[in-house]
């Protein structure tokens, strides 16, 4: 299927939370197969990031931190305008669907369903 990246990436922390709770070794599986590969794609998205971060700011010297040049305004703007390009691309996500029953013992709430509802059946 389909996604953007940034749903990809909105996924993540969920994920991360799915994977300190304990499944049926099927669920389990499924759910390292999903993390992965999103792994795959965060990692994809950090490297597009810092490749416009250095074109279009400067590291700090002690390398924690990138600024942009007050004194050229639409650097940042160029920035963002890229970064969104970047997160509204569309990857191509083999990862096994999960059936909600698979996943009842795990506590999410209303609001954040939706952000892993991609990998869900019903």
């Amino acid at each position: 299927m389909k996604i953007k990246v940034i749903r990809v990436i909105n996924a993540i922390p969920i994920l991360k939370e799915m994977a300190a709770t304990k499944f049926k070794v099927s669920t389990t599986y499924k759910i390292k197969k999903i993390i992965d590969e999103c792994n795959d794609v965060a990692t994809a998205f950090e490297t597009q990031r810092i490749a416009l971060l250095d074109q279009y700011a400067v590291l700090s010297e002690d390398k924690t931190e990138y600024k942009f040049d007050a004194e050229e305004p639409t650097d940042m703007e160029k920035f963002n305008v890229e970064m969104e390009v970047v997160t509204e691309d569309e990857v191509e996500m083999n990862v096994p669907m999960i059936s909600i029953d698979e996943i009842d013992s795990f506590d999410i709430e209303p609001a954040r369903i939706g952000i892993i509802d991609w990998f869900l059946e019903v």
